[in-house]
């Protein structure tokens, strides 16, 4: 390994441990979070491999949308609660929790025949003493103040009306305005903070004052008001503070109430979070309920429920989450004696076994703190399909019912006992018409319950039995002879005497119908709920409130969510957070993984080595982990360390390499080409075979830079490394490669090492571009106090050979051929004819279609070498920027050489006057009278083409 390759490896793997340890800072900060979060869904959905069987000891009882459609609006009647409560009693449900609000009493209604008084909430609360074992929900408040500054007014309004809860929004006003920390310039803006603030900050303290006053001694309402409310006239009723205090010492009782049933907070719990009690029930319900449990839930910062807490306190107490206390009632669990810790809840069963659930710790980032007692729920069943999660097939909505399927039965129970009521009527009136009064006493005194059918059976049999007796005496009297009279004509009697006698003999058929009916259905509710705990909740779409986004769900109903914390309990499958410590230490070592793989192997197998890293662990974390093991650890930070790894070190890599390169090739820029240097560097081993291609080769030299040369002999070459750099950007920008310096002069080919097909085009135009360049040069000569000099050039296209010539121990990348002569000679022949630059007939054919140039036709030349003569000429300027003068020169150049070539050598002869005349005398012109007046002393001989043969090179 060279030291090179040594300082790249150290520098990368350095490079590769930097991006691993950013990426743990990065996650400890929380900058991760979301992708952690997208990452826990994902786990949440796909890996339900080894998750147990649901528990089958729950049953969800759905208020659903045909529910509503059929049972009628909501809210209900508490009575028709109180029914479906009853019916669940004799189902044989072992438990029974509402996620339901019972926050507001129902004033009494009154029957429709007899205008009986219905106490709803009387009902109610005796259905939930029949069953016994009933919890009632508390709904807390989770939403925070979102800005230091109203948090700071409601502290403020906070304190002024604990000193005085009569003061006014005008006086605290005043008074926050006083205080130096709250003031603002803008008096109506705080003026608009306090107003927004009053009305629920009073409701909290008032509600405050009213609970530490009842917790030191029991005071009544007249009481409480003469110690909070001393200002105001004992005479005054329905005032605002009045109507206040009387809702907020109702909220209190149902909360103390309640609070019978739950622990107090052990001393050594912290972080444990601090809730209000939003709308509690009325106390007539608290005073029935056997347990309590919290309706809300804490999502995460996105809206997304991942976890809730457990518990929560308030007031000294600490309140269980709705599906754990549930599960507590279907376990036969006091709460108080559930033992509870910051990190873990111990559950004690009735057979000895301890049920433990992990808790932890949780950001809240609407408090700027951590809360405690937080339980990640264990999401159960495919993705968006809340109602299959029991199914261990996801197919069937198992283990939810329709509050429905329960109202249909008590509707066939209702409808039994209307029919018992009709029946009775009947067997009253017919027993009534008999001469024996006897069976109508008895009857009268049975007292029979409204529902039971079975109870009735002998009565309907005796009243048939008694009237078939005095029909038999009466023959008028039986139903078939009342039927046929005129209903027209029939007494009140008559129609009163066939409605009985038709209820007495079609009731106890439609009765005995229905009964069967009612058995087949409490029937099945009683093998779906015997020995379960029911959770009655909403499901309807209409209750939009209390849907919410889960792991697994876009819309989840809220009494899913207990049931799946019940599930979870019950079944053990409990998720546990991993300590980050465990999640930076992956990150860590997936780190140092891929950067061993980043760093020996290439860029595109690395990708793919970092690829494979990344899959193997989401399996291992996915599978092994989180559905095997329960075990929640870090995703995000260990796959992005694994990319972080691979993008930067691959970056490092390549701009180091890069940075090598360039320096490589800033040290023999000067030397080769860069064009080749960059081939070399990407092909260690490149060689660069002899290959014959059609191609452009240039040779320049300066006339005049001998005299220079001779005049400053050794402080020569600065000013010819000043022509080079004038020159060579000139070529390069123009795909030039440039093969050779030679002396003053420059060597340059187009169409290698990378094939250009307009590279006759461009070697013209770079010759023209470098002729504009001349004149800098010759400036920067002038300021020394030098001569001026010219630059001459030929251009020869054709077919040449391009590769390496020389050993394997030095070579040289160049072109070799008659062509690469031929330019060569062409730059030379500039001196006989005067011109600066000279094209050969190929590169005039090749740059042709294009039509750029203005090209001079110079004559047919036979330069020195050659046998053969070929038409050159010379580039004046690029045709869209050509004068009328050059125009000119260029139709009387092509004058003189058509008529030379057509051996009219006295026309010629007066072409090259003009010629002359128009631009003064010039070699070319020279050279072409001296050739017209020689041949027209000695004829030229028949081999003559017109062309010019150069004895000199």
């Amino acid at each position: 390994m060279t030291r090179i390759e040594r300082h790249l490896l150290q520098r990368s793997v350095l490079v590769c441990l930097l991006a691993t340890l950013s990426v743990i800072v990065l996650d400890r900060a929380g900058f991760l979070v979301p992708f952690e979060r997208l990452l826990y869904d994902r786990r949440a959905v796909e890996f339900q491999f080894f998750a147990p069987p649901p528990t089958d000891r729950l049953v969800h009882l759905d208020i659903d949308d045909p529910s509503l459609d059929a049972i009628g609006a909501w809210p209900w009647p508490r009575t028709r609660l109180s029914q479906i409560i009853d019916e669940l009693r004799l189902a044989g449900s072992s438990a029974l929790a509402l996620d339901v609000i019972l926050s507001e009493p129902q004033q009494p209604r009154y029957e429709r025949k007899n205008d009986t008084p219905i106490d709803d909430d009387a009902n109610l609360a005796a259905a939930f003493e029949r069953f016994g074992n009933v919890m009632v929900p508390l709904p807390f408040t989770y939403d925070e103040l979102p800005t230091e500054r109203q948090r700071d007014v409601r502290q403020a309004i906070a304190n002024e009306l604990t000193a005085d809860m009569e003061l006014d929004l005008e006086e605290i006003t005043r008074r926050i305005a006083r205080n130096g920390k709250l003031a603002t310039s803008d008096g109506p803006e705080l003026h608009r903070e306090v107003e927004d603030l009053f009305a629920p900050t009073r409701r909290a303290v008032m509600y405050d004052r009213v609970f530490d006053l009842l917790e030191k001694e029991p005071l009544s309402i007249e009481q409480l008001r003469k110690r909070l409310l001393p200002g105001l006239d004992e005479t005054i009723t329905g005032h605002a503070l009045i109507r206040l205090l009387e809702s907020q010492h109702e909220k209190v009782t149902a909360v103390r109430t309640l609070s019978r049933l739950v622990p107090p907070v052990p001393p050594e719990l912290s972080m444990v979070l601090r809730r209000r009690v939003e709308i509690p029930p009325i106390p007539r319900f608290a005073s029935v309920a056997a347990h309590t449990g919290l309706l809300n839930y804490m999502a995460d910062a996105d809206g997304v429920l991942r976890s809730t807490p457990l518990w929560v306190e308030h007031k000294g107490r600490l309140y269980p989450q709705l599906g754990l206390s549930l599960a507590c009632m279907s376990l036969g669990v006091d709460l108080k004696d559930v033992r509870i810790s910051n990190s873990r809840m111990d559950i004690p069963c009735l057979d000895g076994k301890i049920i433990r659930v992990p808790l932890r710790n949780r950001p809240i980032r609407s408090l700027g703190t951590d809360g405690a007692l937080f339980m990640d729920i264990p999401w159960i069943g495919p993705a968006n399909h809340w109602e299959l999660m029991y199914d261990p097939n996801h197919r069937r909505p198992e283990q939810h019912l329709p509050i429905l399927r329960v109202w249909q039965l008590i509707t066939l129970r209702q409808r039994i006992e209307r029919n018992n009521a009709t029946l009775d009527d009947a067997m009253l009136h017919l027993l009534d018409q008999l001469n024996n009064r006897e069976p109508f006493e008895r009857f009268s005194k049975a007292n029979l319950p409204a529902g039971d059918w079975a109870a009735r059976a002998p009565w309907v049999e005796l009243a048939t039995k008694e009237w078939g007796k005095l029909a038999t005496e009466m023959p008028e009297l039986t139903l078939e002879q009342l039927r046929k009279s005129d209903p027209a004509k029939r007494t009140p009697d008559e129609t009163m005497l066939i409605r009985s006698l038709s209820d007495l003999e079609a009731i106890p058929k439609r009765n005995a119908e229905l009964a069967v009916d009612l058995a087949k259905s409490r029937g099945e509710l009683t093998k779906a709920l015997t020995g379960k705990a029911v959770l009655v909740g909403w499901t309807a779409t209409g209750a939009a409130a209390d849907f919410l986004p889960t792991s697994i769900h876009a819309k989840c109903p809220g009494p899913v969510v207990h049931g799946v914390i019940f599930n979870g309990i019950l079944t053990g499958e409990l998720w546990r957070f991993a300590p980050p410590v465990v999640t930076f230490a992956v990150t860590a070592l997936l780190g140092v993984c891929a950067t061993l793989v980043t760093i020996f192997l290439s860029p595109g197998k690395s990708l793919l080595g970092a690829c494979a890293l990344g899959a193997g662990y989401l399996l291992i974390n996915g599978l092994w982990l989180f559905d095997y093991g329960n075990l929640i650890v870090g995703a995000a930070g260990p796959l992005t360390a694994i990319a972080a790894v691979w993008a930067l070190g691959t970056l490092y890599r390549f701009v180091a390499e890069r940075r090598e390169r360039a320096r490589i090739v800033g040290r023999f820029q000067n030397y080769v080409d860069p064009a080749l240097v960059d081939y070399v560097i990407q092909n260690e081993r490149a060689r660069f075979d002899g290959e014959e291609r059609e191609m452009s080769v240039v040779f320049t030299d300066l006339a005049g830079f001998t005299t220079i040369s001779e005049l400053l002999r050794e402080k020569t070459v600065p000013i010819l490394n000043e022509y080079i750099e004038l020159m060579v950007p000139v070529i390069r920008s123009n795909q030039g490669f440039v093969n050779k310096f030679l002396g003053d002069g420059i060597m340059f080919f187009y169409g290698a090492p990378v094939w250009r097909e307009d590279h006759a085009l461009l070697s013209v135009m770079t010759v023209l571009r470098m002729q504009q360049v001349m004149p800098k040069f010759n400036q920067s000569l002038a300021e020394r106090g030098l001569p001026a000099v010219k630059m001459r050039a030929g251009v020869a296209s054709g077919s040449m050979t391009v590769g390496d010539a020389g050993g394997a121990g030095r070579s040289d990348y160049t072109v070799l051929g008659d062509t690469v002569n031929f330019a060569a000679r062409l730059e030379s022949a500039n001196k006989a004819t005067g011109t600066l630059v000279m094209l050969s007939q190929r590169t005039v054919d090749l740059i042709a279609p294009a039509n750029l140039f203005l090209l001079r036709p110079l004559g047919k030349l036979q330069v020195v070498g050659k046998s053969q003569s070929v038409s050159v000429y010379e580039p004046i300027a690029l045709l869209a920027e050509a004068t009328d003068e050059q125009r000119k020169l260029v139709e009387l150049t092509r004058t003189m050489v058509e008529l030379y070539q057509a051996s009219k050598f006295q026309d010629c002869l007066y072409a090259v006057d003009a010629l002359d005349a128009a631009f003064g005398s010039s070699k070319l012109a020279t050279l072409y009278r001296d050739l017209c007046l020689r041949f027209m002393v000695e004829e030229p001989g028949p081999e003559f083409t017109g062309q010019i043969v150069l004895s000199e090179k």
